[in-house]
């Protein structure tokens, strides 16, 4: 057998092979010797054997290095470079956080910390940031309820919009400020903002684009100190301290770890947006299968390619076509559909858009909810149209007993918890909800005797979950959205 490099590629020579060549030599030399593992020259023939066979293997992997395939780490990075595709690195987490406080202006510098209330992730600001929120400068704002007074109106204006609530006999505090959460979403101000209500007795109302200024008017009344804008709000952008998929599910990242002097409060009143780890050597050989297709303009592969190559901050990409000229599967006749995950803001959706408008073919229309305008070479708005994935949000209860011959650690459900999100955050567009994939992280755990995992899928984050054992199909242009807060477990004797 030939070894080395051949017309079929490279052939090693194994350790066997090597101390057969080695035993041939000695007796051609020496004659019939004694070759035995416990003689001098079998010893010998051990000792030469193994380095040899280590350089074999050296030049196996230099071999490897040279095939996308095969390499891996640095020399992986190395070949796919060659096709323009670079290794995605470690991201963190981010979510726009409220930042509450009175009139006057603070600062809060990129190394304040925040954390979440029930598991301690902290994150940090992105850059040093001056809160001036006020009454005409604010996104959001806090409105305290300091008492009831029975058969009382209460009134909170906004804008041209009066929300009135009327007390009845009796009511508490807490009981009072969730009615008017509740009358606020049920006016014509839901279609624009939105209150929430935090268990007790205060109220926030912040814009759903997280942007629009509050209107100049902007006041609550029932009477002198019953009820009072107490806080002003301004979103900016927060990230995980630590890298990967970092949980903070909504109204949770609320504790001032590092106090800053006229800073009130802190909240997020949306899910933070998932980072991930450093993408795998696996999924680097599938992203350059994928970008060989960038050379093909104008097809279905080449577009998901360039979009999910070459626009910064893409999670995933699905497109979709109809090449028919009648409607098929919802889609208009000769029509893209794109499903683009990526962080919802004007700037990310515009270089969307102008990716669309690079790569589709002629006389094809873009289809989606979301839409931005490109102005073309010959000073022709463009409206380019796409959508994000419709978030379905996951609810796992994991029924669990004790092994009483091991040691169960004090944080092993966090441990758990940690598992399933990470495992989640590699879920993509369109992927099925599948129950066996959730074991590996629950007995990845020491002392688990015995363990029951059901699921369900709801389509607000707050909607009560229907719990099943089966498998749940998550829809094409649909992704799967998980958070800490809805792993539940159940310990049972």
């Amino acid at each position: 057998m030939a070894f080395g490099l051949t017309n079929e590629g490279f052939a090693i020579k194994r350790l066997p092979d090597i101390k057969r060549e080695l035993e041939v030599a000695l007796r051609e030399v020496y004659g019939d010797v004694d070759l035995s593992e416990s003689s001098v020259f079998g010893q010998l023939v051990g000792v030469f054997a193994k380095p040899s066979a280590e350089l074999w293997e050296l030049m196996q992997s230099i071999y490897d290095s040279f095939n996308p395939s095969a390499a891996s780490g640095i020399p992986l990075d190395d070949r796919v470079a060659l096709n323009g595709v670079t290794r995605l690195p470690s991201t963190r987490s981010e979510v726009l956080v409220a930042f509450m406080c009175g009139t006057a202006p603070v600062t809060v510098l990129d190394e304040t910390v925040f954390s979440v209330a029930s598991t301690g992730k902290q994150f940090k600001p992105k850059n040093d940031v001056t809160i001036t929120a006020n009454a005409s400068a604010a996104t959001a704002i806090r409105i305290v309820v300091n008492e009831v007074v029975d058969l009382t109106n209460y009134v909170v204006t906004i804008g041209a919009v009066d929300v009135t609530i009327t007390s009845g006999s009796g009511w508490s505090i807490a009981y009072l400020a969730d009615q008017i959460a509740q009358q606020i979403n049920a006016s014509a101000l839901y279609t624009t903002h939105f209150a929430w209500w935090n268990g007790n007795d205060t109220v926030d109302i912040y814009v759903l684009d997280f942007e629009t200024l509050f209107p100049s008017a902007v006041s609550c009344a029932a009477g002198t100190g019953k009820i009072e804008i107490s806080m002003y709000g301004q979103f900016e952008s927060v990230q995980a301290v630590e890298l990967g998929a970092i949980s903070g599910p909504a109204f949770s990242i609320t504790t001032i770890e590092t106090p800053v002097s006229g800073l009130d409060a802190v909240i997020n009143y949306v899910d933070a947006v998932y980072g991930r780890d450093s993408e795998t050597d696996a999924e680097l050989r599938a992203r350059r299968l994928l970008s060989l297709q960038l050379v093909g303009a104008g097809t279905v592969e080449a577009i998901r390619s360039r979009i999910q190559q070459d626009v910064p901050g893409v999670v995933d990409c699905f497109v979709f076509e109809n090449t028919d000229d009648v409607e098929q599967d919802g889609l208009p006749p000769h029509s893209i559909h794109a499903i683009v995950d990526i962080p919802d803001t004007p700037d990310n959706t515009q270089a969307v858009a102008d990716m669309l408008w690079q790569v589709k073919p002629a006389g094809i229309q873009t289809y989606g909810e979301t839409s931005a305008d490109v102005i073309d070479s010959q000073g022709t708005v463009q409206t380019m149209l796409f959508d994000r994935p419709v978030p379905k949000y996951v609810h796992l209860r994991i029924t669990y007993t004790k092994n009483p011959e091991e040691i169960f650690p004090a944080n092993g459900e966090q441990v758990m918890q940690d598992g399933i999100i990470a495992l989640g955050s590699t879920f993509s567009i369109g992927s099925d909800i599948i129950v066996q994939k959730f074991y590996k992280p629950v007995y990845a755990v020491d002392g688990i005797s015995t363990a029951t995992i059901e699921i369900a899928v709801t389509d607000n984050p707050g909607d009560t979950p229907v719990y099943q054992a089966t498998n749940i199909s998550i829809g094409k242009t649909s992704k799967a959205v998980f958070a800490a807060d809805r792993v539940h477990f159940v310990l049972t004797p």
